[in-house]
């Protein structure tokens, strides 16, 4: 019930999503509904506010990542990508997470109940979640989790962030994760300028 999440919209500029707050969300899950759950270490869930992977989702098992929607009237709703079956394989080796779909930000929640029931319903005795996420395949995952994709019954709440009060927007600036700390472009000038003079 220990999920990795980066600061999100809290401190970063570049975030789409408010990522801490729905990390409390989805560790309430763990700890009310699946407590047999809490201390297993076979899931790793890991959340960042973008697609920049500064809170790891890419290498999770279950790993979730800040995006919108637009419903039919073209409204925009906060979103997240759900990816599946990252993470270390414990020999030495590891593997980036599948994206899968991606759901309305207020079903994150429901997103781990039906993964984890299903899990424990189908689940072999001792299967490992990648395993059992190799098993039954992408598409399966995809099946079981579109009906939280539906935009068809929206309601007010779905179109406000987690943690948030005011309708949901997209505006991003500079953020603060790797991908924006240094300016690869005038670094490429200033190496460009000293091959030069060197030359």
């Amino acid at each position: 019930a220990n999920i990795t999440a980066c600061p999100g919209t809290d401190t970063c500029n570049l975030a789409i999503s408010d990522s801490v707050s729905i990390t409390y969300e989805l560790e309430k899950v763990i700890d009310q509904e699946f407590p047999d759950l809490v201390k297993n270490n076979d899931f790793k869930i890991k959340i960042s506010g973008c697609m920049n992977s500064c809170g790891q989702h890419g290498m999770a098992n279950i790993g979730f990542h800040g995006s919108s929607l637009k419903d039919a009237n073209k409204n925009v709703l906060p979103a997240l990508q759900v990816l599946l079956g990252g993470g270390s394989s414990g020999d030495g080796f590891g593997r980036a997470a599948e994206k899968v779909i991606k759901v309305p930000s207020k079903r994150g929640p429901q997103v781990l109940r039906y993964i984890f029931a299903d899990y424990q319903d189908n689940g072999l005795e001792g299967e490992y979640f990648n395993n059992y996420f190799d098993r039954k395949g992408k598409n399966y995952f995809y099946e079981l989790l579109k009906p939280l994709a539906s935009l068809d019954a929206l309601v007010q709440s779905d179109f406000i962030d987690w943690g948030q009060e005011v309708a949901f927007e997209t505006a991003i600036g500079v953020g603060e994760c790797a991908a924006v700390m240094v300016d690869l472009v005038a670094i490429l000038f200033v190496e460009a300028d000293e091959k030069l003079a060197d030359a």
